[in-house]
């Protein structure tokens, strides 16, 4: 079977069977776990539950898993099914799971808006993972932004006139509103926002996603200029990782990243979410 097969393959049965067969390598596997998110429905995300259960040692397919539960939850039969599971496999006992898998899994919850889930995530605010406390962090802002504003409404702010419509841990500020006086429409300022270490993480991490809205050349420079030794502390893996998820996201304007995520691969003093996030980055920009 090669790997254009598996990207028309629509039978959730048959996706489950590649997706747990650790003979595979590890591209068809996760060919496999990535149309079960295409095919989206509840039988999808229910083998992708049992993927995440059954997987005997691969952190990367189970914080995957996590990554595709946070973009399938369209219905509200999928939304309930993925917050119910979350809550009950992941949280309840986070040290079972690596902290990337507890991470996605923190993510996919900022997305769906309910009262407990604001306050399961507070409970992680002082966990002893700076990255986790982070993701938690974000989660709860984005649970609470999206009370406050109705989803982004208040601002001006609807999914369907965004260059980028994946349900994201942070929504961007709202550069689609053309008023003069809108501030968020300078970049530099958008910069600005990001660098600024007395902003909240949540609006730092609004100011990445808006980088990406803008989707030119200038943004991309905006990105890779965090990753510089100069400012190599106002950053944390966290940050970073996320700047490489998005220029990967990026890939058509991000061709002039390519020397600076080559770098950033290679220098071990990274943190493994950075590395990890930049090879993935990498493989999407020279696709």
């Amino acid at each position: 079977m090669n790997d254009k097969s598996i990207d028309h393959i629509e039978n959730v049965e048959e996706l489950g069977k590649i997706l747990g067969d650790d003979s595979l390598d590890i591209k068809k596997r996760m060919n496999a776990l990535f149309q079960l998110r295409t095919v989206g429905t509840f039988q999808a995300i229910k083998a992708l539950e049992n993927a995440l259960v059954t997987e005997k040692s691969s952190d990367l397919i189970r914080h995957e898993v996590c990554y595709c539960f946070g973009q399938m939850i369209d219905t509200k039969e999928n939304k309930k099914e993925i917050e119910d599971f979350l809550n009950k496999e992941v949280f309840e006992d986070p040290k079972k799971y690596n902290p990337i898998v507890l991470h996605e899994a923190a993510e996919a919850l900022g997305n769906i808006d309910s009262d407990y889930n604001i306050k399961l995530l507070e409970r992680f605010l002082n966990y002893e993972d700076d990255i986790i406390k982070e993701t938690c962090e974000i989660s709860v802002e984005n649970l609470n932004w999206m009370l406050k504003t109705n989803h982004g409404e208040t601002e001006g702010l609807k999914k369907e006139n965004l260059f980028y419509k994946t349900n994201d841990p942070a929504a961007p500020f709202n550069i689609h509103n053309k008023d003069k006086n809108n501030k968020y429409n300078d970049i530099e300022y958008i910069k600005e926002i990001l660098h600024n270490e007395k902003e909240t993480i949540y609006d730092r991490y609004r100011a990445l996603f808006t980088l990406r809205e803008f989707n030119n050349e200038r943004a991309v420079e905006i990105l890779c200029e965090c990753f510089n030794k100069e400012f190599s502390g106002k950053f944390s893996p966290l940050l970073k990782h996320e700047i490489s998820f998005i220029l990967g996201q990026m890939c058509t304007v991000a061709k002039k990243a390519l020397n600076m995520l080559e770098v950033v691969l290679q220098d071990e003093s990274e943190d493994p979410i950075v590395r990890h996030e930049t090879a993935l980055a990498l493989g999407e920009i020279t696709k």
